[in-house]
């Protein structure tokens, strides 16, 4: 039986499902958090105003909501937006 590294006795299996449900429940919470959306929506003028990278981007929507980058679904939200803003300018 593996064991997580963190506590050398809990099963790694349990480990997992702990991290996944936690997981799960943040993903739900970002992509219905106002502020989140708030940001999104404001990127696109952020960014043709500024010029950002994805970096300055991402930064600039976790100050405006909060981090991400664990959050698969918001992320790729993120990147879609990000994306569409320099296809269109295109």
């Amino acid at each position: 039986m593996k064991t997580s590294w963190r506590s050398g006795t809990r099963p790694l299996e349990n480990h997992l499902k702990i991290c996944h449900t936690i997981s799960m429940n943040k993903t739900n919470f970002r992509l219905t958090d106002p502020a989140f959306i708030q940001a999104l929506r404001d990127l696109p003028a952020f960014l043709l105003s500024t010029d950002a990278d994805l970096d300055m981007a991402y930064d600039w929507v976790c100050e405006m909501s909060a981090p991400f980058a664990n959050d698969l679904a918001a992320f790729d939200l993120f990147y879609d937006v990000y994306n569409e803003t320099f296809d269109q300018a295109a």
